[in-house]
Parts: structure tokens; C-alpha cells; sequence
């Protein structure tokens, strides 16, 4: 039992020798031409995307929902949420977003989108349809606007 002990406490000590000389040959980390690498570190905002870009803008292939069925404002001490839910004009919409399209005056005005899966849609129940997008209001947004309307494919609705 000693003798094995012995040669673990003598090879324990041997490998944390290689530590010392670590451009040497007998360390196993340069056995198999492992080298070190060096982190970048950026500034902040300098940092490449992580997606680059090729010059071309990003299109958006989405669709506006076929109708809006609510659209209210919920204030909240840091702002409020823009809430809306409308009917798709088939089931399995997903990706929705409200999309800000412009202002005018004391009201701003989102585009209601959608992306609808390709090949056959089945129309089903309203429920089965529904969806419900959300968007967060900055306070400065609430002094400058009154009206938040959402626009849909056949109608739009206002929240105030």
C-alpha cells in the first residue's frame, strides 16, 4: 500500500514540475502542438456584431393581421405597455410584433405584423386565431403622444 502511494506523491510532483518549464518538451501540454490564444477585449461599442451585415437592408416579409380586436394602453410607473390582440386570417401566425410606422401630431401610430406558415392554412375557430402582440412606451413617448392607434389588414383600433 505504501508503494503505490509513494509513486502517486512522486508523480504528482514531477507533473506539477512542467508547469515551470512550459516551452519545454517534457510538459504534455505541448505534446500535441496545443497553442495558447490571447483574448480580445473591445471597448465598449466597438465590438463586431455578432451577425454581419453585407450592406443590404433587412426586409420585412411579414404580413398585417386580418383584424384588430383590442388595443389598450396600461400604464405603468416607468411608461406603459401598448397591448393588442387580433384575428389572423389563419391559424399557426406566429412572430407578431407592433411595429412603429410613424406620428402624427399627438398620435403614433404601429402596424400590427405577422409572419403566417407556408403551404396549406386551415381557417378554424376565432380563438384558434387570435394573437396578441405587446410594445413598452417610454415616458418621454407618453408626454409627446396621446393616441396610440394599431392598424390591421381591414381595421384599426386606438388606445389612449
Amino acid at each position: 500500500m505504501i508503494r503505490p502511494l509513494a509513486l502517486l506523491l512522486v508523480a504528482s510532483v514531477a507533473v506539477s514540475g512542467c508547469s515551470r518549464i512550459s516551452n519545454s518538451k517534457i510538459n504534455p501540454m505541448n505534446w500535441f502542438g496545443s497553442k495558447s490564444e490571447t483574448a480580445v477585449v473591445y471597448e465598449a461599442g466597438q465590438a463586431p456584431a455578432l451577425v454581419p451585415t453585407r450592406g443590404a437592408a433587412t426586409v420585412d416579409q411579414r404580413v398585417l393581421i386580418e383584424s384588430i380586436s383590442v388595443a389598450e394602453l396600461a400604464r405603468m410607473p416607468s411608461g406603459a405597455i401598448l397591448r393588442a390582440t387580433g384575428l389572423s386570417a389563419s391559424q399557426g401566425a406566429y412572430n407578431a410584433e407592433l411595429v412603429f410606422v410613424g406620428a402624427e401630431g399627438a398620435t403614433a401610430t404601429y402596424d400590427f405584423r405577422i409572419e403566417t406558415p407556408s403551404g396549406v392554412q386551415v381557417q378554424g375557430a376565432a380563438a384558434t386565431r387570435e394573437v396578441t402582440a405587446a410594445e413598452v412606451i417610454s415616458p418621454e413617448a407618453l408626454r409627446t403622444y396621446r393616441t396610440f392607434v394599431v392598424k390591421g389588414a381591414r381595421n384599426s383600433k386606438a388606445a389612449r
